[in-house]
């Protein structure tokens, strides 16, 4: 509406019309939904639904608890680098534990049992 709005002017300025045909039109109202946020049920459910058996899944089970816990964007995270984050008070990944996580970051990481 706001480059209309600015080409109408410019289009009055330059003589090419006598009045502006925006002058008087307002933008149209959109409501804004607010996303409601998953249920524990489908938390278990995304993060069930990962069979941790590969790395790959381990690395995608790490991803989904990121956006999970974190409400990070895919360009953020596509962006993320080791200097970005700390570690510091975070137990140790290893192959047998897969993902573990501290239950007192977020409120979800309380309530989903770690690996």
């Amino acid at each position: 509406m706001r480059a209309l709005r600015v080409f109408a002017t410019w289009l009055q300025e330059e003589n090419y019309t006598k009045d502006n045909i925006f002058k008087g039109i307002k933008p149209p109202h959109v409501p804004q939904v607010l996303t409601q946020p998953l249920t524990e049920d489908e938390v278990r459910q995304v993060l069930a639904a990962i069979q941790q058996r590969t790395g790959e899944a381990v690395r995608n089970y790490a991803i989904n608890l990121l956006f999970l816990n974190t409400g990070i964007r895919l360009s953020e995270l596509v962006h993320l680098k080791i200097s970005d984050t700390l570690f510091s008070g975070f137990e140790e990944v290893t192959a047998r534990q897969s993902i573990c996580h501290r239950p007192d970051q977020n409120r979800m990481a309380g309530k989903i049992k770690p690996c």
